[in-house]
């Protein structure tokens, strides 16, 4: 939690010095190409497995359990952070924006054990798993704009690095023992576990967002979807069966998988030193 923290601080103050150094610097010039801000907004995660594990194996003709996972509009999550836009031309911005995002997905799995010595019972373990990854990601962008006033379409690529924060997993685990086809709840149970052992700090992504600016006097609102997708398998291959309190109780592992993304975001940006309509009419007589 220190760390954590600390990193939080140390952005905020490497932030904040960023601003004043520009904003002293923006002083001696008419306009500056400088515009800082805020974002915010959803995203849902797209999971791509490469490759599914599990603890248990199939005997005779019980298949072995495999997950499923939710749908893409069920994994609902949030990002917001920072905005540092570096005008290059009139048509062409560079940007940094230090995001704190919220990822989430989650799945269902089932276990099946079989008496082979009582025929018609069986116990079965019935699992909902919902996963949250929270990362502190640094986007290197470049954002490509056409002026069809009184709005701004846009196209952006790039890439950024991101370094876990914190994973979670909520599990909800029913066992049912079925006596000649008569189901009985034997537990229900939920659980709450810090799960960051099991997935890869560093994570590595690609970028691509279109949306639209729209330019008001003293600020810039910009709205964009855009896609977000992973070079790396984010589960720890290493540590995959070592979590005891989720293999003991769901009997459960990470998959290896891509930990992909639809973002939707809303920037609201302010221009440095953004000069007055005198400003503008001395300028243009010089």
């Amino acid at each position: 939690m220190r760390k954590f923290l600390l990193k939080i601080i140390l952005l905020v103050t490497f932030f904040c010095c960023s601003c004043l150094v520009v904003s002293a610097q923006s002083k001696t010039t008419i306009e500056s190409p400088f515009y800082l801000g805020l974002k915010g907004g959803a995203n849902v995660s797209h999971v791509m497995v490469l490759e599914q594990f599990q603890i248990f194996s199939s005997i005779g003709d019980v298949d072995a359990s495999s997950k499923e996972y939710n749908k893409i509009y069920q994994n609902w999550g949030y990002q917001y952070g920072f905005v540092g836009l570096y005008k290059l031309s009139d048509r062409i911005n560079l940007i940094f924006e230090p995001t704190f995002a919220h990822y989430r997905f989650g799945y269902s799995t089932e276990n099946i054990w079989v008496d082979t010595e009582n025929e018609g019972v069986s116990r079965s373990s019935e699992q909902e798993h919902n996963n949250n990854l929270h990362y502190l990601e640094l986007p290197l962008l470049l954002q490509f704009t056409k002026d069809i006033s009184p709005v701004k379409p846009y196209f952006l690529v790039g890439g950024y690095y991101g370094r876990l924060l914190g994973a979670e997993k909520l599990m909800h685990v029913t066992e049912i023992t079925t006596i000649d086809e008569q189901d009985f709840t034997t537990s229900s149970e939920d659980q709450h576990l810090f799960y960051n052992d099991q997935y890869i700090k560093s994570r590595l992504a690609a970028v691509a967002e279109i949306g639209a600016i729209y330019d008001l006097e003293n600020l810039q609102l910009m709205l964009g979807v855009g896609y977000h997708y992973s070079f790396n398998n984010i589960s720890r291959e290493d540590a995959r069966y070592s979590n005891q309190l989720i293999t003991g109780s769901s009997y459960d592992v990470n998959d290896n998988m891509l930990l992909n993304s639809v973002v939707l975001n809303l920037r609201v940006l302010f221009p440095l030193n953004k000069p007055s309509s005198l400003a503008k009419s001395l300028k243009c007589k010089q």
